[in-house]
């Protein structure tokens, strides 16, 4: 009983930290995958990590990350880490929205752009992003 009402946290943490407002994860990712050159195998995941006891009173944190390539040559290319205790209360959503404003952006605007991006994601997405050819960044 213990391992289901768990899992049922993890799922609800990562429905409250991955979604954006009324979109649902998996819709701000397929459209972010439709921007993305497919031949490099890009993925991005949003994840509701477990947190022990002792460390702190919320059950779950958000993780993201984004991976490239396929079986043994896929690694890690980027990923969320809280820089200060609790800043992924204000930071997760934040990626979410920054997702979402990278995807509405023109392609002639999105380079330009003064980006609000302290994570670092934003020259990944350019580095991957079809629009420009293959890693252009």
């Amino acid at each position: 009983m213990k391992r289901m009402t768990m899992a049922r946290d993890i799922q609800r943490g990562t429905k409250r930290f991955c979604n954006t407002g009324v979109r649902p994860w998996s819709k701000l990712q397929t459209r972010l995958y439709g921007l993305m050159d497919r031949n490099t195998n890009f993925q991005i995941h949003c994840s509701a990590v477990r947190m022990p006891s002792s460390q702190s009173s919320t059950p779950t944190i958000p993780r993201y990350w984004i991976t490239e390539g396929k079986g043994k040559t896929k690694q890690t290319i980027w990923e969320y880490k809280p820089q200060r205790n609790y800043a992924w209360i204000d930071d997760a959503p934040a990626i979410s929205d920054l997702i979402e404003a990278y995807i509405q952006t023109s392609r002639h605007d999105v380079r330009t752009k003064a980006w609000i991006d302290p994570t670092g994601l934003i020259p990944v997405l350019l580095r991957f992003d079809r629009r420009f050819g293959k890693k252009a960044c």
